[in-house]
């Protein structure tokens, strides 16, 4: 008791140091203070109590940073100092846990805390702290700091050195998962001494403990040889192995191949209970379809562990389970009913009673309320005891305004209630005293007061209001305050320890280094409000609206959060170990960094709610409604827990008792029904997990400007700040999405940006958009920092007015045209109507559609490609694999029925893609071809594949089943990579190697892996380890075509054989579907595709004369040369070539680009084709004369001004319907005549057309065309000359020979 005094004491103290920093003289003291609370065996830093000292020794930490700062600034010398509060501070944050240990992270990242001090401090601690504490560094990615980040990657770096002991040691304190370890420090680890002596031991093992201490320690870790090497001792026929063994495949791999499952079932088998219950648990988690087969043939070949296996059927699927209904004998059907109808009464208690429930409201029969004991027996089941509604102590009433008063008397009231004496002592009643009733001080209102050191222990309050007060060091323990409003307050070092609130509002208030242990908020609302370096420990939060609050560095280990509602508030670092969230709401919210270790959340709905870098693998779910992949797994790893736990205890069986037939029915469909409930949740589990995945990925790809973008858009979506802030409301349609709520961070942003426009959401008349999704590369490896984003808005426009999608379109153009203009995001809307895309009506469309010949084609990549941003899944998530139109309908009534018409967005399924699909489809690839070759390369071999039989499987289908089957490889779920699989396998069979290859460079080229700087480097992500490995054997010189000449695609005559290539590829792809074209009845595609199709191919590769040639120009790189050579040799050949420094800067290489006798052809082509730039040098000799450079430099910037080249080859689709048009004219004249030559002797016409095409041709010289070229045209060019055009001319500076007479518009 006397110890816990102390302790109460030290934190009291801490409290205080919030407030004033220690002296020097206090150091010594305070250290050896803390030092006894920590450094004993009973009090270990880790332990829950800690996190109450560590949010206070950061605070401490941060206010004498700020003191010191302040402090040099006075003096001019800052002498060195033994000891500070800070370091004291670090000290024992890098013991406490992983929030200790991501605060210590936060104070050496603090610019106020100089950089040779963070240097001494990390030099002095031990490699298992700085370790630790460096690898929270690296996850704070704290860009500001590079110098720090550099040193913490430095430290991480001596993971590699440590043995296997001392690594088993740094993982059980640290651990190894998300939140707790970054991807980096980990790498160290297994690429270091440890990995290596893991991957020997296992291979080459000279004990069998060495098996063991290897298997037990090995973190999860992207390596399929790991999961190889350790499945092999399956064979050793040590049962104790062999169960370790087991139980290290079933933590570490993210599948088993069917060669290793055909080993593990036998052990199902064994003797050996552990070894055949481990044998079990592999197969129940990684044995597919097979499941239900191989615990049926379990279930009828071992009686003696019958039991086992009932107790893990709820680990099957549905499908898993009828088969294993089917496969075991009749006369087992009601005793397995009968066990599993116990096991999930009180293993899942609400979702099974919530299912059970809806099945007896659907039955007609009269025998229904014979099983309703049986219901409210099982939905109590794992209830929590709700807190009452506290109750006051009867007082007499005093001011209000009396609260604030020092030095005023409390009255303690031990005995409030005296007893009366004599005759009233026998008949009469207790009666108050009034002298001994305690003061509540009532009414009131108190404003603009500093309020130091109040002491209201034990007090009472009600229907008092505070504004803009601030309370420091103030005592309220074991108050009760009822119906007070606190507005704009703050609370400094305040102690709330065991105080109630009742029916209070707080707003836009401070609480900073305060206790709040087992402070009861009863019905209260907080908004606006800050909590930062608090505890919170067994607080009891019930009735309580919570919104827009941000919580930083709290610790509310023991907390009950009880039918409270939190809205779009932020938790940065915080404690919730052993916490209870129970029947609460929670949306929009965010927490960081922060620990979920037995945190319970039960019978809650949490939506819109992102956890960044939490360790949540502890955390414990029951009966949720969640949309986030971490509690959706923590729903799937909380039941399979009680699962093993039960068996455990061996809890018995009460089965089904003396029911009837009718009752066995009803709770064999609730039975049934929840196996198929749990498969969707299973299913979102999977799918939400990759899509949260490929969320972070994307934003770590990116640049800062364009990830404050990414993070904005929804709520631009959601809410109509943008059309506010732009003045357009009148002519825009407000939307709202589905299920999202705006975060704090993002409203935070949002008002930086826009500060004088407050943000409203959820306009009556407003568009509901169910789904937001990008669809392309994002969160791909095929994502690069200058990708685009195409989103498709997915709106019900179905209650809308008729104007609202072109209204919404308004706003959505504008959004596009603001993130290019401000984040340099090229972004893309597509407005689609979810009935549309359900029926697969895309229509004609430009040039970023698919057009009616792509409409499965489309829907297949949408699905493949498909990041869920905000809003509703998509139904096909939930969906089976390869699922037809009636599967697909009954499942949509079945989720519909299960978890709520509003869970999902039925985008409809993906159709199988006829071979009339075919044509159409390809020669649309073709034409995008000439936009993005590589990408319409790898989709043209994807269409070939799916129409070369009819056994093929939609490669959105493959990625969809290695999802649902758990596989986070991203060999096997990321689009890209899977496609270039699935096309490498295709051309091998096909016997075309050249298309393989042609293959491989257009993954490479679109995943930026062209050169060693793209597959190199040390890896932060397990993506980065899988891209690194990917591309190293990609590139290989055993690859077909080999690498070698095309590695970086750096010099000119590279880019150029490789574009060759490709539209030799195209040209052939042409002509091989054009071949088809009779063969195939009912082509899918209307005659004004065809003829749109038809023209753009002819346009861009078909030769015709005088027509400038178009070349492809692949990879990145856009300029090769720094200067152009303009020379003409004895035969009068014109020659152009380009010039460049070598890599040393030292010499310069030539290289030819081309020649010819027309000069004027050349330097057009030249132009067209963007190998020119202003920046570039150009260079002639007395062989180019009479031209100069100063001609050649006006030339180009003339035609680079008249023929814009983003707009002159890209000419709307819908002008391949009409006849081909001249659009504009350029006359050249006399380039390469004399000077001084008063006379016209040579002109050259360049013109565009509609078509996309120019022409520079040499034309004759007449009076007609000097005196009116327009006239001219319209003669000789009447078959392409309809009406007015654009005309201009050149002539070289100097030149005495006249103009031609275009008139001026």
């Amino acid at each position: 008791m006397a110890e816990q005094v102390i302790f109460d004491t030290l934190l009291r103290e801490l409290r205080r140091l919030n407030l004033y920093p220690p002296e020097e003289r206090q150091l010594k003291d305070l250290r050896s203070k803390i030092e006894r609370k920590f450094d004993n065996s009973d009090n270990s830093p880790e332990d829950i109590d800690a996190g109450k000292y560590a949010v206070l020794l950061y605070g401490l930490a941060l206010k004498a940073l700020e003191a010191e700062a302040e402090e040099n600034k006075k003096i001019s010398y800052a002498p060195e100092k033994e000891d500070s509060a800070t370091i004291i501070c670090l000290d024992y944050l890098a013991l406490m846990g992983t929030c200790g240990r991501m605060l210590a992270a936060q104070i050496l990242c603090n610019k106020l805390l100089p950089l040779p001090q963070v240097k001494e401090w990390l030099s002095q601690k031990p490699d298992r702290i700085t370790i630790a504490v460096a690898d929270r560094m690296l996850a704070l990615e704290a860009a500001d700091v590079p110098k720090r980040v550099k040193l913490a990657q430095s430290i991480t770096e001596k993971a590699s050195a440590m043995n296997i002991a001392d690594a088993t040691c740094f993982f059980k304190v640290n651990g190894t998962r998300k939140g707790q370890l970054t991807f980096r420090t980990l790498e160290n680890f297994m690429t270091g001494r440890y990995g290596l002596e893991c991957r020997r031991r296992l291979i080459h093992p000279e004990t069998l403990e060495e098996i063991t201490t290897c298997t037990e320690s090995m973190p999860s870790y992207p390596d399929k040889n790991l999961v190889e090497d350790v499945a092999f001792h399956l064979r050793t026929m040590d049962p104790i192995v062999m169960e370790k063994v087991l139980r290290t495949v079933e933590r570490l791999a993210d599948e088993v191949d069917s060669a290793t499952l055909k080993e593990i079932i036998p052990h199902t088998l064994s003797p050996s209970l552990p070894l055949a219950k481990a044998a079990m648990d592999v197969i129940a988690k990684f044995g597919r379809s097979k499941r239900g087969r191989i615990f049926a043939q379990i279930f009828n070949e071992s009686p003696r562990i019958r039991a086992e296996v009932i107790n893990r059927l709820p680990l099957l699927s549905s499908d898993n389970f009828a088969a294993f209904m089917g496969r075991i004998s009749d006369g087992f059907h009601t005793p397995v009913l009968s066990a599993l109808f116990s096991t999930l009464s009180e293993e899942d208690s609400h979702r099974f009673g919530s299912i059970l429930s809806a099945v007896l409201k659907s039955s007609t029969n009269g025998k229904k309320n014979t099983l309703k004991p049986v219901l409210n027996k099982i939905l109590k089941q794992d209830k929590l005891n709700e807190p009452e509604k506290p109750v006051s102590e009867e007082g007499r009433t005093v001011s209000g305004l009396d609260y604030i008063k020092l030095g005023a008397p409390i009255v303690l009231n031990i005995e409030k209630k005296q007893k009366q004496t004599g005759f009233k002592r026998i008949f009469g009643k207790e009666t108050a005293q009034p002298d001994s009733l305690p003061d509540i001080y009532t009414g009131g209102q108190i404003s603009n007061q500093r309020i130091h050191k109040l002491n209201r222990w034990k007090s009472q309050a009600q229907k008092i209001t505070f504004q803009n007060c601030r309370f420091a060091a103030c005592d309220f323990r074991d108050s009760f305050m009822e119906t007070c409003i606190f507005k704009n307050c703050s609370f400094d070092s305040c102690s709330f320890g065991e105080a109630v609130y009742r029916e209070c509002e707080f707003a836009d208030c401070t609480f900073s280094s305060c206790s709040l242990n087992e402070t009861t908020f009863y019905n209260c609302s907080f908004d606006g409000c800050s909590f930062q370096y608090s505890h919170f420990d067994s607080a009891v939060f019930s009735l309580c609206s919570i919104e827009l609050c941000e919580f930083t560095a709290i610790a509310a280990p023991g907390s009950f959060f009880c039918r409270c509602r939190f809205i779009s508030c932020e938790f940065n670092v915080a404690d919730f170990r052993e916490a209870f969230i129970y029947k609460s709401l929670m949306k929009g919210l965010l927490f960081i960094y922060s620990e979920f270790s037995s945190t319970l959340f039960s019978e809650s709905e949490v939506r819109s709610t992102v956890f960044h870098d939490c360790s949540t693998l502890e955390c414990k779910a029951l009966g949720i409604q969640t949309d986030s992949a971490q509690l959706l797994n923590a729903l799937q790893r909380t039941l399979a827990a009680r699962l093993c736990q039960r068996e455990q205890l061996k809890k018995r069986s009460n089965g089904m008792g003396n029911m009837g037939q009718y009752e066995r029915g009803i709770i064999y469909k609730a039975i049934k029904r929840w196996f198929a409930q749990k498969d969707i949740d299973l299913s979102h589990a999977r799918f939400a997990e990759n899509n949260s995945r490929r969320l972070e990925w994307t934003a770590a790809k990116m640049n800062s400007k364009r990830k404050l973008f990414l993070y904005m858009l929804p709520a631009l979506l959601h809410s109509d700040v943008f059309e506010q802030a732009n003045e357009i409301e009148q002519l825009c349609m407000p939307s709202h999405i589905d299920g999202y709520s705006i975060p704090l961070d993002v409203i935070r942003s949002l008002k930086g940006i826009f500060p004088d426009i407050n943000i409203e959401t959820g306009k009556n008349d407003s568009v509901p958009i169910k789904a937001l999704m990008s669809i392309g590369s994002t969160g791909t490896i095929a994502q690069t920092p200058e990708s685009d984003i195409d989103c498709w808005v997915c709106c019900d426009f179905s209650k809308c007015p008729p104007d609202s999608r072109e209204r919404l379109q308004f706003k959505l153009r504008a959004v596009e045209e603001w993130a290019a203009n401000n984040f340099d995001l090229e972004l893309h809307f597509f407005t689609m109507d979810v009935k549309d895309i359900r029926e697969n009506k895309f229509g004609l469309s430009d040039e970023e559609s698919s057009g009616s010949a792509q409409s499965a084609i489309l829907k297949e990549e949408f699905y493949r490609t498909a990041l869920l941003i905000a809003g509703r899944p998509p139904l096909w998530w939930f969906t089976p694999v390869e699922a037809d139109e009636k599967t697909y309908a009954a499942m949509a009534k079945k989720t519909a029925v299960l978890k709520g018409t509003d869970f999902c967005v039925d985008l409809g399924n993906v159709p199988r893609i006829p071979m009339e699909e075919f044509f159409g489809a390809s020669l649309w690839q073709i034409v995008k071809g000439v936009k993005s070759p590589f990408k319409s390369i790898m989709k043209f071999g994807l269409l070939e594949m799916y129409t070369s039989s009819n056994k093929y499987c939609l490669l959105c289908e493959s990625v969809k089943k290695n999802i649902l089957a758990g596989m986070r490889g991203l060999r096997r779920v990321d689009p890209y990579m899977l496609l270039y699989k699935e096309l490498a396998d295709f051309y091998k069979s096909q016997e075309q190697p050249e298309y393989k290859w042609l293959t491989a460079m257009a993954l490479r080229l679109k995943c930026g892996l062209l050169d060693e700087k793209g597959i190199s480097g040390h890896p932060t992500r397990p993506e980065e380890k899988e891209i690194i490995e990917f591309a190293t054997g990609l590139s290989g010189e055993n690859s077909v075509g080999h690498f070698k000449a095309f590695k970086s695609l750096s010099d000119f005559r590279s880019v150029v054989t490789l574009g060759e290539k490709i539209n030799l590829f195209m040209i052939k792809t042409y002509m091989k579907v054009r071949g088809e074209q009779d063969k195939i009845s009912g082509a899918a595609i209307t005659p004004e595709d065809l003829a749109r199709l038809g023209r753009i191919v002819f346009s861009n590769f078909a030769k015709r004369k005088f027509k400038v040639a178009r070349i492809s120009l692949p990879g990145p790189k856009t300029h090769f040369f720094d200067s152009l050579i303009i020379t003409r040799d004895l035969n009068k050949v014109w020659e152009i070539s380009g010039e460049y420094p070598d890599e040393s800067g030292a010499r310069n290489i030539q290289t030819r680009i081309e020649s010819g006798k027309d000069l004027t052809a050349i330097l057009i082509w030249l132009v067209l084709n963007g190998l020119y730039d202003s920046k570039m040098r150009l260079k002639t000799d007395l062989s180019s004369a009479p031209l100069r450079d100063r001609d050649l430099k006006k030339l180009f910037a003339n035609l680079t001004a008249f023929f814009p080249r983003k707009t002159i080859f890209n000419t709307p689709v819908e002008e391949t319907l009409n006849s081909e048009q001249m659009r504009k004219a350029y006359f050249i004249i006399n380039l390469c005549a004399p000077r001084e030559s008063n006379k016209i002797q040579e002109v050259h016409l360049v013109y565009s057309t509609n078509w996309g095409e120019v022409f520079c041709k040499p034309v004759k010289v007449t009076a007609a065309l000097i005196e009116s070229p327009e006239r001219y045209l319209q003669k000789e060019m009447a078959d392409i000359h309809s009406g007015p055009i654009q005309m201009g001319q050149f002539v070289p500076p100097g030149s005495e020979c006249p103009s031609l007479k275009i008139p001026v518009r």
